[in-house]
């Protein structure tokens, strides 16, 4: 995982804040910005395994099924399901790992999930109609991606001991 070390710890960091901003921001997230976590990801794996070090390749299947499969429920949902959600949680698979994509889904989904019923119970409050309104999930991804990054930290450094 590109977590177990410092840089990569931040460059993930600075890939979810990045997305999450541009999501916020435009509800859209532009490719270039996948593309660059994506070379970095098959970079850190590359040196990773040229050093002997525990790059697991087979290991990596299980991380990015998750991803792929959202990948294609947003080509077949009609758009409730951005592509750029799928692509950040394919490459957050890559980075996270399995267990800890599933904890960043699982927590980025609880959290988008909270913020909706306000919002549905506001509007209903209001006697407006917000079925149709659309949310941008990336901003809901932002703290459980930090503290995927904190336990994988903590992981790192206890065993480095």
């Amino acid at each position: 995982m590109i977590l177990s070390s410092r840089e990569g710890c931040l460059l993930f960091a600075a890939f979810v804040l990045l997305c999450a901003y541009c999501d916020l921001r435009e509800m859209a997230v532009s490719t270039w910005i996948f593309a660059l976590m994506a070379a970095a990801e098959i970079l850190w794996y590359a040196v990773s395994l040229s050093r002997g070090q525990a790059a697991n390749p087979a290991g990596l299947l299980p991380s990015l099924l998750p991803g792929a499969a959202l990948l294609l429920f947003s080509r077949f949902s009609g758009g409730s399901l951005g592509s750029g959600d799928a692509l950040f949680f394919l490459l957050s698979g890559a980075a996270l790992g399995f267990q800890g994509l599933m904890l960043l889904l699982s927590l980025s989904l609880l959290l988008a999930s909270g913020y909706s019923l306000i919002l549905f119970a506001a509007g209903a409050a209001r006697g407006k109609n917000i079925r149709n309104r659309r949310i941008p999930f990336l901003p809901f991804a932002v703290l459980p991606a930090l503290l995927c990054i904190l336990q994988a930290a903590g992981q790192s450094s206890a065993a480095r001991f």
